[in-house]
């Protein structure tokens, strides 16, 4: 499922062209290292936000799909997310979904993307092993800790040795795509990335945060 990342280089000529051509002139290392900071901030930010979206989206499906009701909706900026499901017949099914929506949709729409978005196939990778390395920590250090989904599969019978599987396994998949992402061959496109759309990320980290926020007092 995890697929090459295409052509850097070409995406990186692109760009520079592009600046020579606005002969927009290059920043300044202290410039640089400012945007490069706010953009990796902002990118891990949004990442984290939208990676409960998607784990919680998993915990409401399941719970629609299995006969539970969702009572509420936790999904704010100022504390971590969750699904409230009463009467929830099948707990166990509505833990996992959480879990492994969390680390198998993001890898899925990272694999889809064509390689010759190359920008957009870097941030999905990024995403992806954002995602699951979260849902994989989360899980395999609940299988000593038990809080949240993890305290509920383990009531119902889940093997913790199976927990910690899954942990180490999604983990990871995880690291080795932030490794792919990172190669030689990348670094020059997330410079140019980070340098290029700092503002970007910023403005994107801005709305989502507003989005979660008002989304949580709608709930």
């Amino acid at each position: 499922m995890v697929h090459g990342f295409g052509r850097p280089h070409r995406g990186t000529i692109d760009l520079i062209k592009m600046n020579e051509t606005r002969r927009e002139p290059y920043p300044t290392k202290p410039r640089a290292a400012a945007a490069t900071l706010l953009f990796w901030a902002a990118l891990t930010w949004v990442a984290w936000l939208l990676m409960m979206l998607v784990h919680e989206a998993g915990h409401v499906v399941a719970a629609w799909s299995s006969g539970g009701v969702v009572q509420r909706l936790v999904w704010t900026a100022l504390d971590f997310s969750r699904t409230d499901v009463h009467p929830n017949p099948h707990p166990l099914i509505v833990a996992w979904a959480g879990p492994l929506a969390g680390c198998l949709l993001p890898l899925i729409a990272f694999a889809l993307l064509r390689r010759r978005f190359v920008r957009t196939r870097l941030i999905a990778a990024y995403f992806a092993g954002f995602c699951l390395i979260a849902n994989g920590t989360y899980i395999g250090i609940g299988a000593f800790e038990p809080i949240g989904d993890a305290d509920v599969m383990l009531r119902h019978a889940t093997p913790p040795a199976v927990m910690m599987i899954f942990g180490v396994a999604a983990s990871a998949t995880g690291l080795m795509l932030w490794h792919r992402a990172s190669a030689d061959a990348n670094r020059t496109m997330w410079k140019h990335l980070a340098i290029t759309h700092w503002r970007v990320a910023i403005a994107t980290a801005v709305a989502i945060t507003l989005l979660a926020v008002v989304s949580n007092r709608l709930t």
